[in-house]
């Protein structure tokens, strides 16, 4: 089941989305995060891929898997026996952007009892951290 928040930025859209695809941004913006490597290729662009470590010591490998500058990004991150699928697209406002987040989870083996409560609680981590990426944009 997917999940969908959206959070209002007061910059453009094209502003927004360089600064969230950007893996090398993330730890700026996600809660969660502690460390992004090995980023390959730059700029971002479908197929660039990369590490994440989160808090706890989890290590995600993710890859962008579709970017429509400034309109819409995908990501696939795969970690233990979860990959989760989010999707960011972006639409003018009058004041600036809205930024809409659609995530979903896969798992397997003992996994799957994991999935689902990853997906309750995207909502609440993913709205955040948007809107820390917001402030930080806003405030130049």
């Amino acid at each position: 089941m997917a999940r969908r928040v959206e959070i209002a930025f007061a910059v453009p859209r094209d502003q927004a989305f360089d600064f969230l695809v950007h893996p090398h941004n993330r730890t700026r913006w996600q809660s969660s995060l502690r460390e992004v490597g090995a980023v390959q290729p730059l700029p971002p662009q479908v197929g660039t891929r990369w590490s994440e470590r989160a808090v706890g010591g989890v290590v995600s490998q993710m890859s962008l898997t579709v970017v429509e500058r400034p309109r819409t990004w995908a990501e696939t991150g795969t970690s233990r026996g979860i990959t989760m699928d989010l999707s960011l697209s972006f639409a003018d406002a009058p004041d600036g952007c809205l930024v809409a987040a659609e995530v979903s989870f896969r798992a397997r083996g003992p996994w799957r009892v994991v999935a689902p409560v990853a997906a309750l609680l995207f909502p609440v981590a993913i709205r955040s951290d948007l809107a820390r990426a917001a402030r930080l944009l806003s405030a130049g």
